[in-house]
């Protein structure tokens, strides 16, 4: 049996006695998880494991398993800590393990049992554990504080801390390559089908967290986790903001925050009121006073939490944080491009299809830009998907970044979100199109700028043309569901996966986001940009090719990317629609029929609507938003679609005897 890997996020913090100020662990004394693989005989037999139904969908680091929902469940999770960390506490002991919502809704069935445990054996960290202790009625999203009965005496030796759920239910968890494992601190997992161990890697389906108490924990504890901005900054007022997180036992109803620049003065105090609970996710603040930046060049930021609760607390050393920024003339939003792997014939591949359309749908400001390549079938770009150089499906990169990322809608929200917190020093844009309907050549110019005066710069710029509204009547459209009879997954139109056979019929299927043409190949064009760049120069180029009889202009976009070609990484992209004027022509269309204004910001106008007409508005999923019929020749109408978002859609007039379509977009 291969190893697999899935993420299960468990996050082990511990309390030393002696006190922040004097202990040497790093971050003030928190005990993390390395993480480190550890060897596991891959077929020890175990027993009490009842599991009769699994499915199995294996890459070559990646696995999803689905277990039966009504199959017995017996399940371990935990998190390793090697002895050159756990010696530094040799003496100390555990008193409490605090649960954050056992997994009881990850289950999606009953919990029978569920136990904290600690474990020594590092070659079978399943087997009897050294201190274990049931938990009563555990709440899945409350704190579940347990005292243990005795004490853990910790000595110099490795030891896992983590759970054991025994019930029935099924558990779906898909997540990270295991590289996100060791990067972001996040825990081991072990589980037990049918009768075998595995060792796994980490989830981020049915979240539990798990925090270890070494001595007695500090009721008051804030910590300052993040500032912003972090890397590079423009001339002029900055906003400084940041994140904390409260580590005590105590709930945290206030704090004061201030900061300075190059050392200089403080700012004035900014009282903060917020509830932060226990060890809940960071919170974030902004101090309403920003700072003036001048000069351009490196800049130190100090920001300092202190105050808590009216006094709880002084500003220790994990309450301060200083970040060097780089200041340029002005910075740019950073555009996030997600490239996912796919296949019709992956059965938890639904879970992508999700993700981008609902991404796509909230995120209005074009800082998100999703594109699907398939490993095989008719949505397949070899040239794209062997470039991407991805493991197991779905899967995918952030602007091209070493770490796999999996289209969980939950875990590419927050990725995204850090991908765009961090701007960019270059820009690009499309500045201009042209498109020839009887060669169906088109032209995309692009333009790009710098925040400063730059040397030593080594940049390729590409353009990947992509289709939305994509259907097929062949079986190779049908897509797999195992999502189906099972688990929700709701896009945001309400379409819920579960209610969905298992393949989806082709003909209910409409692919969106697929790439159809990588013009300039996959690394991009050089010797476009030069190697030294100046600020306020404009680097142009314009990129041409064709869309096949096949593909459809009215539903293609662009996506313009600048591709570091010192790492490949992408530092910044943009996506437009295709300027197309496709299927109404003079000789098509004799009854002149008119739509306008397009763009549009909701009403639309319609002239010389023939009789026995119908319209018919699709939106880029191929879903029917808009439907009117008139029996009698209509000289001009207006449309509401105000209540759409904005984007693209397609307008069909069907006649007695034409179809008439032309592609709007909606831009409010």
């Amino acid at each position: 049996m291969m190893k697999k890997y899935i993420w299960i996020l468990i996050t082990i913090y511990a309390w030393h006695t002696i006190g922040w100020a004097q202990t040497n662990i790093p971050n003030q004394g928190k005990l993390h998880s390395i993480n480190t693989p550890i060897t596991i005989n891959e077929h020890q037999s175990r027993t009490g494991t009842t599991l009769t139904y699994l499915d199995m969908y294996v890459g070559a680091s990646m696995s999803f398993f689905g277990f039966g929902k009504d199959t017995p469940l017996n399940l371990t999770a935990l998190t390793y800590f090697p002895a050159d960390i756990i010696n530094q506490y040799e003496g100390d002991t555990i008193k409490m393990i605090r649960a954050i919502g056992p997994p009881t809704n990850a289950a999606l069935g009953e919990v029978h049992l569920f136990k904290i445990g600690i474990w020594t054996d590092t070659t079978d960290a399943c087997a009897h554990p050294v201190y274990e202790q049931e938990v009563s009625e555990p709440s899945p999203t409350l704190m579940n504080d347990i005292e243990l009965t005795t004490p853990y005496i910790l000595g110099n030796e490795p030891i896992f801390i983590g759970y054991k759920i025994i019930g029935k239910g099924y558990i779906i968890t898909a997540e990270n390559d295991p590289a996100d494992v060791n990067e972001n601190g996040y825990g081991d997992m072990l589980v037990e089908p049918n009768g075998h161990l595995i060792h796994m890697g980490n989830t981020g389906c049915g979240d539990l967290t798990i925090i270890a108490f070494v001595g007695t924990p500090d009721p008051i504890d804030i910590s300052l986790t993040s500032v912003t901005p972090s890397t590079f900054i423009g001339l002029g007022n900055t906003i400084i903001s940041g994140t904390v997180k409260n580590n005590g036992t105590n709930m945290i109803s206030s704090y004061d925050v201030r900061y300075k620049i190059d050392n200089g003065e403080f700012s004035p105090i900014h009282s903060v009121k917020d509830t932060i609970i226990p060890n809940s996710l960071p919170k974030t603040f902004l101090h309403p006073i920003p700072f003036n930046f001048t000069t351009i060049g490196q800049h130190t930021i100090e920001v300092e939490i202190s105050n808590v609760n009216g006094g709880g607390e002084i500003a220790l050393d994990d309450n301060r944080m200083t970040v060097e920024v780089e200041a340029f003339n002005e910075i740019y939003t950073r555009r996030v491009v997600y490239e996912e792997l796919s296949s019709t014939g992956c059965g938890w591949c639904p879970r992508g299809i999700v993700a981008l359309n609902t991404m796509a749908h909230e995120v209005t400001d074009n800082t998100w830009i999703g594109i699907t390549t398939h490993t095989d079938g008719p949505l397949s770009l070899p040239e794209y998907f062997n470039a991407l150089n991805l493991t197991g499906t779905p899967t995918g990169r952030l602007n091209r970044l070493t770490t796999q990322v999996s289209p969980a809608l939950v875990s590419l929200k927050h990725k995204y979100e850090e991908c765009t917190s961090n701007p960019s020093k270059a820009k690009i844009d499309i500045t201009a199109q042209t498109w020839d309907e009887t060669t169906r050549q088109f032209t995309v110019e692009t333009a790009v700028n710098f925040c400063a005066d730059m040397d030593s710069v080594d940049y390729n710029l590409a353009l990947i043309v992509v289709e939305d509204s994509i259907k097929g009547n062949s079986p190779e459209y049908a897509q797999s569901n195992f999502y189906s009879n099972r688990i929700d997954l709701i896009d945001w139109d309400g379409t819920n996966w579960r209610n969905l056979p298992n393949p989806v019929p082709a003909e209910q299927m409409c692919y969106n986001h697929i790439a159809r043409q990588l013009i300039g190949g996959f690394d991009g064009v050089s010797g476009i940009i030069p190697s030294t760049v100046n600020y306020g120069t404009t680097y142009k180029h314009t990129f041409s090719g064709y869309i096949p009889e096949t593909h459809n202009p009215l539903f293609t976009n662009y996506v313009a990317l600048i591709i570091d070609n010192t790492d490949g990484h992408i530092v910044n992209a943009t996506q437009v629609h295709s300027e197309t004027e496709v299927g109404i022509t003079e000789e098509d269309n004799p009854h002149n029929i008119r739509l306008y204004p397009n763009p549009s910001t909701g009403m639309l106008t319609i002239d010389n609507i023939p009789e026995r007409a119908e319209i018919h508005i699709y939106n880029v999923l191929g879903n029917m938003v808009y439907q009117q019929q008139y029996n009698n020749m209509i000289k001009r109408t207006i449309i509401d679609l105000s209540d759409l978002p904005t984007g693209n859609y397609i307008v069909n007039i069907i006649g007695q005897d034409k179809v008439f379509s032309e592609k709007i977009v909606l831009a409010k």
